[in-house]
C-alpha cells in the first residue's frame, strides 16, 4: 500500500513539474525597444501630471467623531487600585516576596487569605509578615513582608516555599517599622 502510495505521489509530481516550461514567443530586438520607449513615455506623463484632487472627500471622517467623544467607563468596570505605599520617614528600598501575579483581584485576595491561615496557624515561623495587593495594570501582584536585606528575604522565602512554591523576592519599597529586625 505503502509502495503504491510512493509511486502515485512521484509520478504526479513528475506531471506536474513537466508543464512548467516557460512559452516565449520570439520577439524582435525592435519590437522590444518600441515597447520599452512606449512604456517610459507613459510614466513620463504620469509623473507630470499634476494632482488637484480633493482627497479631503475620500477621508473617513469616523476617526475625527471619536477624538471629541468622552470615552467614560461604567461604574461597574472601573476597578479601584490599592493604594501605593505612602513614601514617608518610614519608607525606604528593600525586598518583599510575590507569591502570585494574577488579573483577577478576587484570587489575589484569595491567596492572601490561605497566606494568613498558613503564616498564623504555622507557630514555628516568629515573623508574621504583612500582606500587601499591588495593582500594577494589568495585574494583581500579592506581596508579603517587608526586608531591608536580601539574606532575610531569602530565609524567609525557603519557608514560604514550602507552601507557595512560585514565591520569589522583588525589590520593593518597604515599611521599615514592619521588618522582621522591627518586629521581634
Amino acid at each position: 500500500m505503502k509502495n503504491l502510495f510512493y509511486i502515485v505521489s512521484v509520478s504526479l509530481l513528475f506531471a506536474a513539474c513537466g508543464g512548467t516550461e516557460p512559452i516565449q514567443k520570439e520577439q524582435t530586438s525592435a519590437t522590444t525597444s518600441k515597447n520599452a520607449t512606449q512604456q517610459q513615455q507613459q510614466t513620463k506623463q504620469v509623473v507630470s501630471h499634476d494632482l488637484d484632487y480633493d482627497l479631503d472627500k475620500y477621508r473617513n471622517s469616523l476617526a475625527d467623531l471619536n477624538t471629541t467623544k468622552n470615552n467614560n467607563l461604567p461604574q461597574q468596570l472601573v476597578v479601584e487600585a490599592s493604594q501605593p505605599v505612602e513614601r514617608n520617614d518610614f519608607t525606604q528600598n528593600g525586598y518583599r516576596i510575590q507569591l502570585v501575579s494574577t488579573s483577577d483581584r478576587s484570587r489575589a485576595e484569595k491567596v492572601i487569605a490561605d497566606f494568613n491561615d498558613w503564616l498564623f496557624a504555622n507557630e514555628s515561623i516568629r515573623y508574621k509578615a504583612e500582606s500587601y495587593i499591588i495593582f500594577r495594570q494589568p495585574n494583581y501582584r500579592v506581596h508579603v513582608g517587608d526586608f531591608k536585606s536580601r539574606i532575610q528575604a531569602t530565609e524567609f522565602n525557603k519557608l514560604v516555599k514550602r507552601r507557595f512554591s512560585d514565591a520569589w523576592i522583588i525589590q520593593d519599597q518597604i515599611n521599615e517599622d514592619k521588618t522582621p529586625d522591627n518586629m521581634e
